[in-house]
Protein backbone atom coordinates (compact mmCIF):
# COMPACT_ATOMS: atom_id res chain seq x y z
CA UNK A 1 0.00 0.00 0.00
CA UNK A 2 1.44 3.40 -0.93
CA UNK A 3 1.90 6.24 1.55
CA UNK A 4 -1.19 8.22 0.46
CA UNK A 5 -3.44 5.16 0.60
CA UNK A 6 -2.20 4.26 4.07
CA UNK A 7 -3.23 7.71 5.33
CA UNK A 8 -6.63 7.73 3.60
CA UNK A 9 -9.59 9.18 5.45
CA UNK A 10 -11.70 6.12 4.69
CA UNK A 11 -11.08 2.80 3.02
CA UNK A 12 -14.16 1.03 1.74
CA UNK A 13 -14.60 -2.10 3.77
CA UNK A 14 -12.18 -1.08 6.52
CA UNK A 15 -15.03 -0.26 8.89
CA UNK A 16 -17.66 -2.69 10.09
CA UNK A 17 -21.29 -1.93 9.34
CA UNK A 18 -21.73 -0.89 12.97
CA UNK A 19 -18.77 1.51 12.81
CA UNK A 20 -20.13 3.02 9.60
CA UNK A 21 -23.58 3.42 11.20
CA UNK A 22 -22.12 5.16 14.26
CA UNK A 23 -20.30 7.66 12.04
CA UNK A 24 -23.34 8.26 9.84
CA UNK A 25 -25.64 8.78 12.82
CA UNK A 26 -23.15 11.20 14.40
CA UNK A 27 -23.12 13.40 11.30
CA UNK A 28 -26.80 13.10 10.40
CA UNK A 29 -28.03 13.72 13.96
CA UNK A 30 -26.48 17.20 13.95
CA UNK A 31 -28.93 18.23 11.23
CA UNK A 32 -26.04 20.04 9.58
CA UNK A 33 -24.68 17.71 6.93
CA UNK A 34 -23.96 20.34 4.28
CA UNK A 35 -20.93 22.59 4.10
CA UNK A 36 -23.21 25.60 4.56
CA UNK A 37 -24.22 24.83 8.12
CA UNK A 38 -22.16 21.93 9.34
CA UNK A 39 -18.58 21.04 10.03
CA UNK A 40 -18.54 17.50 8.59
CA UNK A 41 -17.89 18.47 4.97
CA UNK A 42 -15.30 21.10 5.89
CA UNK A 43 -13.53 18.55 8.10
CA UNK A 44 -13.55 16.00 5.29
CA UNK A 45 -12.11 18.53 2.84
CA UNK A 46 -9.36 19.52 5.29
CA UNK A 47 -8.43 15.90 6.02
CA UNK A 48 -8.37 14.93 2.35
CA UNK A 49 -6.24 17.96 1.46
CA UNK A 50 -3.78 17.14 4.24
CA UNK A 51 -3.63 13.48 3.21
CA UNK A 52 -2.69 14.32 -0.37
CA UNK A 53 -0.35 17.17 0.52
CA UNK A 54 -2.49 20.01 -0.79
CA UNK A 55 -3.79 23.22 0.73
CA UNK A 56 -7.39 22.71 -0.36
CA UNK A 57 -9.83 20.00 -1.42
CA UNK A 58 -13.42 20.28 -2.63
CA UNK A 59 -16.08 17.73 -1.76
CA UNK A 60 -18.91 17.41 -4.27
CA UNK A 61 -22.29 15.69 -4.14
CA UNK A 62 -21.49 13.40 -7.05
CA UNK A 63 -18.74 12.28 -9.39
CA UNK A 64 -20.43 14.24 -12.17
CA UNK A 65 -20.24 17.44 -10.13
CA UNK A 66 -16.60 16.68 -9.34
CA UNK A 67 -15.80 16.24 -13.01
CA UNK A 68 -17.54 19.51 -13.84
CA UNK A 69 -15.52 21.35 -11.18
CA UNK A 70 -12.29 19.82 -12.50
CA UNK A 71 -13.10 20.70 -16.10
CA UNK A 72 -14.06 24.27 -15.24
CA UNK A 73 -10.86 24.63 -13.22
CA UNK A 74 -8.89 23.54 -16.29
CA UNK A 75 -10.69 26.10 -18.44
CA UNK A 76 -12.93 23.72 -20.37
CA UNK A 77 -16.01 25.38 -21.78
CA UNK A 78 -17.67 26.40 -25.01
CA UNK A 79 -15.32 26.03 -27.94
CA UNK A 80 -12.92 23.73 -26.06
CA UNK A 81 -12.44 20.06 -26.85
CA UNK A 82 -12.57 17.47 -24.10
CA UNK A 83 -11.49 14.01 -25.20
CA UNK A 84 -12.87 11.03 -23.30
CA UNK A 85 -12.37 7.30 -23.84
Amino acid sequence: MDEVASRAVYHYGSLTAEQQAVRAVRVISTGQLSAIGGAAVAELEQRVAANVGRTHAVATASATAGLEVALRTLGAGPGRDVVVP
